[in-house]
């Protein structure tokens, strides 16, 4: 069975969260409050639940509350390691500007506004058919217009990625991915996003899509963050 405990996971939380302040105030948004508890907290317990030993924050903004709030007490017994950005890096330069903190072959990586209702276990299981490649998980929307459509072929391989303005149901990146420590090696060191730099550029050729997210939040916004503390009560009944 996939096990994650010799894996790393990554958790992207250096963003500014500036749509989110006016509902949040200076708090950075991995420390929003949902169901009573700072949703970074949510994010950290799911991966403890699945094995997850060693977690690291790729942290910019705002880091300092970030970082003495894991240094207090999460609620876990997960090791964890902050990356810290000077500067905006955006997802695929502050996954780079990780690496040095990396020691596992495979690592976990989460973008830190989203909590997705999905087996994790069996992504592990999925990813390690084809252990080189990259792949994420998908999950599927009533209307993809705002995140970009993704298609696959038969064989679960992506063909078209971040498709934006095609409204209608879908399948969409839900910002967990499991990759290969020397994939991320390959990464240039500097400001850029993962998905539209990398993914959406240039697909990589072993590029897989998981099609089994069920449930899906973002806090991105006022509008979703009002939504988390419902998925959040569900969530736990389901994916913790």
């Amino acid at each position: 069975m996939a096990t994650f405990d010799a894996i790393n996971a990554l958790i992207l939380a250096g963003g500014l969260g500036t749509r989110l302040r006016p509902v949040v105030g200076d708090r950075p948004k991995a420390l929003a409050n949902v169901s009573g508890r700072p949703f970074l907290d949510h994010q950290l317990t799911w991966l403890s639940t699945v094995g997850v030993k060693r977690v690291l924050l790729a942290l910019g903004h705002e880091a300092e509350p970030i970082r003495d709030h894991v240094a207090k007490d999460a609620g876990t017994n997960l090791d964890i390691v902050c990356s810290i950005e000077n500067t905006p890096m955006g997802t695929g330069g502050a996954i780079r500007h990780a690496l040095p903190l990396i020691d596992s072959e495979t690592v976990l990586v989460l973008n830190g506004d989203t909590l997705v209702d999905v087996d994790l276990i069996a992504f592990a299981a999925f990813h390690a058919q084809h252990p080189d490649g990259l792949s994420l998980v998908l999950t599927h929307l009533n209307d993809t217009s705002r995140f970009g459509r993704v298609i696959c072929d038969d064989a679960n391989q992506v063909r078209s990625f971040g498709e934006k303005n095609c409204a209608g149901p879908g399948w969409i990146n839900a910002g967990i991915y499991l990759m290969p420590r020397a994939a991320i090696l390959t990464m240039p060191e500097g400001t850029f996003s993962l998905e539209t730099d990398v993914l959406a550029a240039a697909p990589p050729p072993e590029l897989y899509g998981f099609a089994k997210g069920k449930g899906f939040i973002d806090i991105g916004t006022p509008e979703s963050y009002a939504r988390a503390d419902a998925f959040t009560a569900d969530f736990g009944k389901t994916a913790l």
